[in-house]
């Protein structure tokens, strides 16, 4: 009988701020509740992070010039580590979007290239993407083959496409559904 006066007595007796313990207890529970939570939504945001980087494509094109009897190529490869939906496939000139199909848009920029360099570059081959066109990781795709009949110095065609300031600009999807867009300034030398 003694002990159930002396816990009604204590539950009862006010601490600091008019407080009795059992207040004190619920608010220190209340606190720590909140701080766990806290610490899991960070470590959810930090994993989920994690986790989306661990699966994020990165698309690179890369131009391997034509010589006399040996064609040459404009390829797309997924260096990341998910797979790339496409979205979109561009050639810019001088900051303006080439019209056309990608193959169109190549023919002009290669006749203007031959053009300007004095040799005579041909698209022998071309290849049909449509949107949502999955590259798989470690993936290389060939967008177009392209052929000369002269004898082209090394590094002319590359030149070129730096001089005249052409880009290709790829637009994809990450299997989140996250976009990305890469400018390739030149080819081998990505962004």
């Amino acid at each position: 009988m003694d002990t159930d006066l002396v816990i009604t007595f204590a539950q009862q007796q006010t601490y600091w701020l008019g407080l009795t313990a059992t207040q004190w207890i619920s608010i220190a529970a209340a606190i720590i509740t909140l701080g766990i939570m806290v610490a899991a939504l960070l470590q959810w945001r930090s994993s989920n992070k994690a986790h989306k980087q661990s699966h994020t494509p990165i698309l690179r094109s890369d131009l391997n010039e034509p010589s006399p009897g040996k064609n040459g190529t404009i390829t797309l490869s997924n260096k990341g580590l998910g797979p790339a939906l496409l979205q979109e496939i561009n050639i810019t000139h001088e900051g303006e979007v080439v019209e056309g199909q990608l193959y169109e848009a190549c023919e002009k920029i290669f006749a203007l290239i031959g053009e300007k360099v004095g040799i005579n570059i041909a698209i022998t081959g071309r290849s049909h993407f449509q949107k949502g066109y999955p590259i798989g990781q470690g993936e290389t795709i060939q967008l177009v083959k392209l052929g000369v009949t002269d004898n082209v110095p090394p590094n002319l065609i590359k030149n070129a496409i730096i001089s005249h300031q052409i880009k290709i600009q790829v637009v994809y999807l990450d299997m989140f559904g996250d976009r990305h867009e890469i400018w390739d300034p030149w080819p081998e030398r990505s962004l």
